[in-house]
């Protein structure tokens, strides 16, 4: 009976001990399960705030769309207007190119602000056809004196003789110096001039009269006061870089290109606004 006495408390003490067991490990159980689904709800959270985040800045737009099209893709003839700032009446751009049909010519804007433009424009192949530019002065005193000194030194004569005869009641004049020689010519406000390498012979008086042929028939844009026609031969070579520039009220054009003297002609006087 001593026995029995001493056994039972010890199996109670047994008993009590593995209940406390139990519920201590269903009472772990339940707080690791709480916790692991409050970490999952957090992490989804972050993932959605994330998602928006990322989505928000993918609706972000440019701002200052004018100013982006500085440089833009390469277009057709037809679109590039409507993309310069610039206002339209004051805006010259070429409408033919020979020797290319304007389906085969692309055009990038290089400058483009309401004070100045540049358009290039080359052929479907990557071959540089003109460049174009417009700039506006400050006022048209200053855009004057710009085409006064980019005509500086390029006028010769009139001497009493040795004048070349043109045709259309036109005269030339010719002059060499240091190796080089020049040829100069007016027609209206407009001074026409070539120059080149006195070694490569260029016969300038045939240049002139070419021109002067095909002037009589197309018409150069008209200049406010001054236009000017630069035509210079490279050294022993014929690459020939033709520029072309002319003032109308504050504003200063220039169209410039690598092609022949009579193709330049062609591409200018298709120039309209």
């Amino acid at each position: 009976m001593k026995k029995s006495t001493i056994i039972l408390p010890f199996l109670g003490l047994i008993l009590s001990t593995g209940l406390i067991g139990c519920i201590g490990g269903e009472t772990f159980s339940e707080s690791a399960g709480t916790q692991e689904a409050s970490t999952n709800s957090d992490n989804s959270q972050e993932e959605e705030s994330a998602d928006t985040s990322s989505d928000q800045k993918g609706e972000t737009q440019p701002q200052g769309g004018k100013e982006s099209s500085e440089t833009s893709s390469e277009q057709s003839p037809e679109g590039v207007r409507q993309e310069l700032v610039m206002d339209e009446d004051q805006i010259f751009l070429p409408s033919s190119f020979p020797g290319h049909s304007t389906e085969n010519v692309l055009v990038s804007v290089a400058s483009n602000n309401d004070q100045t433009y540049s358009v290039q424009y080359q052929t479907s192949n990557g071959e540089p056809l003109v460049h174009v530019t417009g700039s506006r002065f400050a006022s048209k005193q200053e855009a004057v004196e710009e085409l006064e000194s980019f005509q500086n030194g390029k006028k010769v004569g009139p001497f009493e003789q040795g004048g070349e005869d043109l045709g259309y009641g036109i005269t030339g004049y010719g002059e060499g110096a240091a190796g080089s020689q020049y040829f100069s010519w007016e027609e209206g406000n407009w001074l026409l001039s070539l120059s080149s390498a006195t070694e490569d012979e260029i016969d300038h008086p045939a240049v002139a009269r070419e021109i002067v042929e095909y002037l009589e028939s197309h018409t150069l844009p008209a200049p406010g006061e001054l236009g000017v026609v630069d035509i210079h031969y490279d050294r022993g070579s014929e690459d020939v870089t033709v520029d072309i520039r002319w003032q109308d009220g504050r504003m200063v054009y220039e169209l410039r290109t690598g092609h022949t003297p009579l193709e330049a002609m062609q591409m200018v006087t298709s120039m309209e606004k």
